[in-house]
């Protein structure tokens, strides 16, 4: 067993958790995958669109969301739409039609059987994207890194993401990852961390923290896609007995000094 420290309260969450869901927010709409229209792609609509990210920029809202063109593999790619604040208000979304281009597709060994799940930060002037993908490995009988978070950057989010890294574990432990996803980026004054959920062979899926070099996840410079270390790891949550999984949501959002929702 390679061993990873534990945040104290660990156990206390698990006697506080319970089998139950409250509503924190109003849903007031959906945009189904029939008034999603592509722009770049031969086929008019995605086959479903799912799991989306917002950007807000004054009153245009970019919307980031996993789609899937074919059900063969579910290989998915990531494809943006934008709204007007206005849509919000107005409640246009259940029935408003939106013209939508992919921007993440399956080009490398690292996502070449999809592209899942986006967040989108604002890092250093940079728009930093980070997402799932499905390795060359996610199909075989390797059991090692199916799964990788991957980090795309652009200063314009109305142009090319160029993929430059994807986070891994130091070698002990990655020679253990099984699989590793829903990933987000929390940026303070000192540091860069990772909020991730690696499933190791001997270890559940589970929530930790860890900590990254912020000069090689925002590195422009560099060609391609290399693999960035994820250091200092801390487990901060274990699956409960009724839960099927875990995952990080969206990216933190900075309410107060050393305070984040």
């Amino acid at each position: 067993m390679l061993w990873v420290t534990r945040a104290k309260y660990i156990e206390r969450l698990k006697d506080i958790r319970t089998p139950k869901c409250k509503d924190i927010a109003e849903r007031i709409g959906v945009i189904t995958p029939d008034r999603i229209f592509l722009k770049n792609f031969p086929q008019k609509n995605p086959v479903t669109a799912f799991n989306p990210t917002l950007l807000v920029r004054g009153t245009v809202v970019h919307v980031y969301f996993r789609i899937i063109l074919g059900y063969y593999k579910y290989v998915s790619a990531i494809a943006r739409l934008d709204l007007s604040l206005e849509d919000f208000e107005q409640e246009y979304l259940s029935f408003a039609c939106y013209p939508a281009e992919i921007v993440i597709w399956p080009h490398t060994i690292y996502d070449i059987w999809g592209a899942e799940d986006p967040r989108v930060h604002f890092i250093d002037g940079n728009y930093v994207m980070t997402y799932t993908g499905r390795t060359y490995f996610y199909f075989s009988n390797i059991n090692i890194e199916r799964t990788v978070p991957i980090v795309a950057i652009t200063d314009d989010p109305y142009a090319f993401w160029n993929k430059t890294a994807f986070f891994t574990l130091p070698s002990d432990l990655r020679k253990k990852l099984v699989a590793n996803k829903d990933t987000v980026l929390l940026d303070t004054d000192d540091k860069l961390f990772i909020l991730h959920r690696p499933h190791l062979e001997d270890l559940p899926p589970s929530l930790w923290i860890g900590e990254v070099n912020k000069d090689e996840v925002i590195n422009k410079e560099v060609e391609g896609v290399r693999g960035v270390f994820v250091e200092n790891n801390r487990i901060v949550m274990l699956p409960s007995e009724f839960e099927r999984g875990l995952g990080w949501g969206t990216p933190p959002l900075k309410v107060n000094e050393d305070e984040y929702l």
